[in-house]
């Protein structure tokens, strides 16, 4: 049998301004940053990050205003900055001091097109025709 098989899953709801200390809190107790999920509603989004231990869990909760600029948790987790970067990329979010900055083209080239509009909470057809036809375009000048 392994030690510390605790398996304590707990939720902290956390405002913006709390997000660093408290990921720099967990750093320093031995977690490892898992993953960050965003829900997008209306007017703001919902951010989850998520730590393990061991066998233990910690999830930090914390709802932030649309345009509102979230600290990176990148310095203190560096894998966080693929998500974070991924994050700005599909919701618009945009993270201060991030290790690495991508500028929106996480997964494309300088050379690509723009990447298309995408939204968990519903795709905005017509901007989604504008960059097929963008696309349509490229393809045709290439």
């Amino acid at each position: 049998m392994l030690h510390n098989q605790t398996k304590e899953t707990k939720e902290v709801q956390i405002t913006i301004d709390k997000l660093f200390a408290e990921t720099q809190k967990l750093a320093d107790n031995g977690y490892r940053f898992i993953i960050a999920d965003v829900f997008e509603a209306e007017d703001n989004f919902e951010l989850i990050y998520e730590f393990g231990k061991d066998y233990d869990a910690t999830t930090l909760r914390l709802t932030v205003a649309k345009g509102s600029e979230i600290p990176s948790i990148s310095p203190i987790f560096f894998n966080a900055l693929l998500i974070e970067n991924e994050n700005q990329d599909i919701y618009g979010l945009k993270y201060k001091g991030l290790v690495v900055d991508f500028g929106g083209r996480l997964y494309m080239s300088q050379d690509e097109i723009e990447a298309p509009p995408q939204s968990m909470a519903g795709i905005n057809i017509s901007l989604v025709k504008k960059w097929n036809k963008k696309a349509d375009n490229a393809k045709k000048e290439g």
